[in-house]
């Protein structure tokens, strides 16, 4: 007798369980999954059905051992979980490798219940559903009978005094054999001819059966009685003792035995067989071995012998070849303008009889385009509005002969052969130093060698011919004038191709506006709109304002004035989005075609908008903003935080007057081009728009919110680490290098308009556009002493090496934090008595000097910006976690 948990039922007499001895074994087997399988290799290529993986089964989200039967279609496969015996249908991607030492036998056996055959298949389903009912999941004593070929043991089965298989048959779901004495079932179905029915694979309807939370108490077994009941084992062998069964005849034991004895004589005779030709075929490799290895030494002769003959002819082909390479070579030094004849003679008739002309319409294109440029420079510069309408006709006049001109042209150009004969002119022009490519190089490496040999050769008989002084004056002439003729008809190719592209886009384009002009309805219409909705905003305020200052105030009504607010607001800054989208193809045909459009509608404000290069917004206004102040972050100028279609920004005032209004929108409108250039990855920080306060002499510059990422706060709330530091700081590199490059300097750079966005993203903050740098540079920021350079001290004026210096203070600070620094006599830092990365000292070094200082761009490819840098010489980062410091 043996007890058995069971775990899956196949049929009405089929079940599979586990010994109750080996539950601890399969508990230890789902830990050894739980941490194996995540670490393991998906299964791409074509399953090994000999081989156990690992499945993820789909209910429970845990790993089960199991088998794959076979594919279902491209990503899904039958399984069989192996430890418990039901299958389940899993995705390719829920599959994974098993290393050997989970690749181990199942603790699962498969039982069928003693005596018993499966009725007709319309009860199969009724009779898996009762014995299921009555034995999933439960522990069961067996008493084994025989074990089949196929493993399957069959016993009877007791479930709390109940004998399971007359429950089955006596429900009708099985029948009783006719005859169970007899084992003599060889194929491993059934000693009594079950019939088996063809099973199609069932999607597990429940997960596979884990340990149970608590072991049930195994009874007492009679170890005298157990010694008795020894499984039988049917087939050609027995596996185990044949012992006496009270449930198996032994009836015909002297008649098994001979058959026995007969059947093991013809296995030894066929035995005896197969060692014979194995001992022939063993000795037929010995000699196709022997044969293989003097042919492969033959071969290997054969191969060093072709080798050393190869390297002994390339070898003499190159001596040759470089031998007489040198004797051109001088010959060249000595004339540079001999050549082969018969190259320079198909030169010149190549070059001189099929020479391109020049296009006759070419002429006349240029003069209609210089009028043409001539009528729009008047009109933009033009100051009478009366004599605006004459100079717009005449400009009309001379763009409609322009568009004849440009069609006539294309059509001639089209006529033209450019590309062939651009080709022929590369191949024609002697003087060119053209570069075998890599895709041009001819395998078979002795052909070209020949090929080199003969030109080689060639040219150097012609170079070392005598010529008398009349022959050698006419080849220089006609080589000079060949390659005259040349370099003349490709700068005329390149010309018309230049002109052909100019005009096919001026075709293009003003074809939509050859018979009309644009006008500014369109805009108006949307500032109308715009007005509109600021009054229906105004007097909502004014109603909101007056609720809240009643006692009696009723909450829902208020509540729904502020959402009416706030979609107000939403829709006024959708609109004035529409605003500058018709600014900008507005300015766009201004730029192109029509300078007028300016003069003719003032009122429109598109100069206003161009010049600011669309960072002006002339609708918005103060009171748009739901804004909330904050004094926290500035004390000297209004700073207020707001939100714009569900974007936090910052609105930063600045006090101008009328003669420093322009210098803003200037300054602020290249900054902007700057950052347009590259925008998120220019390492600047981004301007959205520019306003004028109508009532107070101020302008707003709006720009995003970054709360609490300014070097400042970060190094005050948690230091950054080296890597970070690293990151940061070629970010601000960059942004130095795009601003230098168009000649803007940031005159303060300082650890509060520099930002570490997330840490790792290092960007320059706006900075007072109502000040040039020299007089940013002048203003003493408090907190802030180190970032000023020698030199600015001495009064000179502020430079890219004065933004520089700022640079490196900033760098040496975020390295060193609150360690104060000895400063050398020419005010500069020592960094000699640093335990800095020498590559980090070296940056710090040229910039942290009175000297020639490294620039932006020099910085940006520094070395200590390349992975795998560091900024400590020691393992510590004691320093970097200090505070922020200032240099004494």
């Amino acid at each position: 007798m043996e007890s058995v948990c069971v775990s899956h039922v196949e049929d009405a007499v089929t079940f599979w369980g586990q010994a109750i001895g080996k539950i601890h074994d399969i508990s230890k087997l789902s830990d050894s999954l739980a941490r194996t399988c995540p670490k393991m290799n998906p299964v791409l290529a074509t399953p090994d059905p000999d081989k156990i993986y690992g499945g993820m089964f789909t209910a429970d989200k845990c790993w089960y051992r199991c088998k794959l039967q076979r594919m279902l279609n491209d990503d899904q496969y039958l399984a069989t979980y192996i430890d418990y015996g039901n299958s389940e249908i899993l995705n390719q991607a829920s599959i994974v490798e098993l290393p050997d030492d989970l690749q181990f036998p199942a603790f699962a056996q498969k039982y069928r219940l003693w005596g018993l055959q499966l009725q007709e298949c319309n009860n199969i389903e009724q009779g898996l559903k009762f014995l299921n009912q009555l034995i999933a999941d439960k522990q069961v004593s067996v008493q084994q009978k025989v074990t089949y070929k196929d493993g399957t043991i069959a016993g009877q089965v007791l479930h709390e005094n109940i004998d399971v298989g007359e429950e089955v048959a006596n429900k009708g779901f099985a029948e009783k054999c006719k005859n169970v004495s007899s084992p003599e079932g060889n194929t491993g179905s059934s000693v009594c001819g079950l019939k088996t029915p063809q099973w199609v694979s069932r999607k597990l309807e429940r997960p596979p059966m884990r340990e149970p939370k608590t072991l049930p108490v195994l009874s007492t077994i009679n170890h005298k009685e157990s010694d008795t009941w020894k499984e039988v084992n049917c087939g050609n062998h027995f596996t185990g003792p044949r012992v006496w069964s009270p449930d198996v005849n032994f009836g015909n034991t002297n008649k098994n035995d001979s058959r026995l004895l007969e059947e093991n004589k013809l296995l030894k005779d066929e035995r005896d067989s197969l060692i014979e030709k194995s001992n022939m075929l063993k000795s037929q490799i010995n000699k196709l071995q022997l044969d293989l290895q003097k042919e492969k030494e033959v071969s290997e002769e054969s191969i060093r012998d072709l080798e050393g003959n190869l390297q002994s002819a390339v070898g003499n082909k190159f001596n040759s070849l470089a031998s007489k390479i040198e004797i051109l070579r001088s010959v060249r030094c000595e004339n540079a303008n001999v050549h082969s004849e018969d190259d320079l003679l198909q030169a010149v008739i190549d070059v001189t009889e099929e020479k391109l002309v020049s296009p006759p319409s070419l002429s006349n294109l240029d003069e209609t385009w210089e009028k043409y440029n001539l009528a729009q420079e008047t009109i933009k510069y033009c100051s009478d509005v009366t004599k605006l309408s004459l100079l717009i006709n005449r400009r009309d006049n001379i763009q409609q002969e322009l568009l004849s001109v440009v069609d006539c042209f294309i059509l001639e150009v089209d006529e033209l052969p450019l590309d062939s004969r651009t080709a022929d002119l590369k191949f024609f022009d002697l003087s060119s130093e053209i570069s075998l490519e890599s895709s041009e190089v001819v395998c078979n490496i002795d052909e070209l060698l020949d090929q080199v040999e003969c030109h080689v050769s060639k040219e150097l008989d012609v170079s070392l011919m005598e010529h008398d002084e009349a022959d050698r004056q006419i080849i220089i002439h006609a080589y000079n004038r060949v390659v005259q003729c040349i370099h003349e008809e490709l700068q005329l190719i390149s010309l018309v191709v230049s002109k052909y592209s100019t005009s096919a886009e001026f075709k293009k384009s003003i074809v939509e506006w050859i018979d009309r002009s644009p006008n500014i309805n369109q805009l108006m219409s949307v500032k109308k709109t715009i007005k509109g909705l600021k009054s229906q905003l105004r007097w909502k305020l004014v109603e909101r304002s007056n609720m809240e200052d009643t006692d009696e105030s009723n909450e829902t009504i208020l509540a729904e004035l502020k959402e009416e607010i706030r979609t107000l607001r939403n829709t006024i800054f959708s609109e004035i989005l529409r605003e500058q989208e018709e600014y900008r193809t507005l300015g766009s045909l201004v730029l192109k075609w029509f300078p007028e459009l300016p003069l003719i509608h003032p009122e429109a404000g598109i100069l206003n908008y161009m010049n600011s290069g669309g960072l002006l917004f002339g609708s918005i206004e103060r009171d748009l903003f739901d804004a909330e102040p904050m004094k926290e972050l500035s004390s000297k100028r209004p700073l207020v935080r707001a939100e714009i279609e569900n974007r936090m920004v910052l609105l930063k005032g600045y006090s101008v007057g009328v003669d420093t209004e322009e210098k803003v929108v200037e300054r602020a409108a290249k900054y902007h081009q700057v950052w347009s250039s590259l925008k998120d990855d220019s390492g600047l920080m981004e301007l959205i728009c520019l306003f004028f306060c109508k009532a107070d002499p101020v302008v707003y510059l709006i720009v995003p919110f970054y709360p609490e990422e300014s070097l400042s706060a970060v190094q005050e709330k948690n230091t950054l680490m080296s890597h970070e530091i690293l990151k940061v700081m070629s970010g601000v590199a960059q942004g130095l290098q795009i601003l230098h490059a168009a000649g803007i300097i940031v005159g303060a750079l300082h650890r509060n308009n520099v930002f570490a966005l997330n840490r790792e993203k290092g960007i320059i903050g706006d900075f007072d556009f109502t000040r040039d740098a020299n007089q940013r540079s002048s203003i003493t920021m408090v907190g802030f002493p180190h970032i000023t350079a020698p030199e600015l001290k001495l009064g000179h004026a502020a430079t890219e090496a004065s933004d520089m210096y700022a640079y490196g203070c900033l760098f040496l600070w975020l390295c060193l934090g609150n360690n104060n620094i000895t400063m050398k006599q020419d005010g500069s830092p020592d960094l000699s008595q640093l335990t800095l990365d020498p590559k980090v000292k070296s940056l710090l070094s040229g910039l942290l000097c009175c000297g020639d200082r490294l620039c932006a761009e020099e910085v940006k490819a520094h070395e200590c910006f390349q992975a795998g840098s560091v900024l400590y010489s020691s393992t510590s980062d004691e320093a970097a976690e200090n505070t922020p410091a200032d240099f004494a």
